[in-house]
Order: structure tokens, then C-alpha cells, then sequence
């Protein structure tokens, strides 16, 4: 597939038709570098939504109130999120739409983990969200260098530079959302 058709599907699948951010632009360009040097895989099948599969939960998990109103509460936030990207051992990047649906210029960035918990990340963009879930200095150097070398801006020099910043407005709000509705869910329950 070329990469306009890449990128045409991109925005209709992944962003609701809006434009492609610039550092994504350029990264699905180099989707396959990006993958063999970090693991994490951007997606831009209509139906992708790995993060919704709890097929791995027992019968009997999925009857406890606790974990099916978490399950609940995750479809519900996730909905409201553009989730963009993949990393190997099933963590996701997305844009925070939330229930204004934000324009993607306007979005913060989210990190839903392994253990299902949406987390907030300092990054103004997906590249740098990239950096911020990146260990160690060599590595994080060399794929600062990547990036910039791709004309993505990148304004820091260091991890520790990155992760001094201020959050972004609206940052938290997929967290506390995810919190709330699993709190009501649970207390409907019973």
C-alpha cells in the first residue's frame, strides 16, 4: 500500500478524517523503521481495537462486578480516544478526544498500558510521546536523532528535560474518567 493511501486511511480510520498530525505524517513514511527500532506499530485498520479483547478472562472473572464494570468503564473511555499506535507487549498510544471530541491538533496524549490503566503523558506530540516511553540514554539519543533527522522537532535534548515539563491541559482526564465510570458501574451493580 503507498503511503497516501496509508495516509488517507489513517485520518479517516484513526483521527474521525482529520488531518495527520506532521510527526505522524512523516513517521508512517517510516512506519517500518519505527517498528524494527522501537516495537511500537502505528495502525490504520478501520476495526482495530486489540484493547477491547478480554477474551483472556475466565468465566468467572468476567461474572465478578468489579472487573466487568473496569471492562465497561475501559470501552467507554477508550471510545473517546484516538488510539494511534501499538507497542510490541500489547500497550496503546491515542489522543485524548474526550466527550467534546477535541480536535486532534488540540488533543493530549494517552498511554493505556498492559494492566489497563490510561495514563497521562507530558508530550506535545506522538514522537515525543515515543521518547517519554523510551529507556535508557543511548537509546533515547539515538531516537531523538531519528526523529529529528526525519524533520520532526524535537526541543529538548534529554529525557529528563522532556519529563520536567508542565502537563498538558486535559491530560489527566482519561484517568479520572475511567475512575469515575468504573465507580458508578460498580455501584449500579448492586
Amino acid at each position: 500500500m503507498d503511503t497516501d493511501t496509508i495516509l488517507r486511511e489513517f485520518s479517516a480510520n484513526r483521527l474521525g478524517g482529520e488531518p495527520v498530525p506532521d510527526d505522524l505524517r512523516r513517521l508512517l513514511t517510516y512506519r517500518d523503521e519505527l517498528a524494527e527500532r522501537t516495537g511500537i506499530e502505528l495502525n490504520w485498520d478501520k476495526d482495530w481495537a486489540p484493547w477491547l479483547d478480554h477474551s483472556y478472562l475466565r468465566p468467572e472473572e468476567r461474572a465478578d462486578a468489579g472487573i466487568a464494570a473496569n471492562i465497561r468503564a475501559m470501552a467507554d473511555v477508550s471510545a473517546i480516544i484516538a488510539f494511534v499506535a501499538q507497542e510490541e507487549d500489547g500497550q496503546y498510544f491515542g489522543l485524548w478526544r474526550g466527550l467534546e471530541k477535541l480536535p486532534i491538533a488540540k488533543c493530549p496524549l494517552i498511554f493505556l498500558d498492559n494492566e489497563g490503566q490510561f495514563n497521562p503523558c507530558v508530550s506535545s506530540n506522538f514522537a515525543e510521546c515515543v521518547l517519554e516511553h523510551t529507556w535508557g540514554e543511548q537509546r533515547f539519543n539515538e531516537l531523538r536523532d531519528w526523529f529529528r533527522s526525519l524533520g520532526i522537532t524535537i526541543p529538548f535534548d534529554d529525557e529528563k528535560t522532556l519529563l520536567a515539563r508542565e502537563w498538558p491541559k486535559r491530560s489527566h482526564e482519561a484517568k479520572n474518567l475511567h475512575w469515575e465510570l468504573q465507580e458508578r458501574y460498580l455501584r449500579e451493580s448492586k
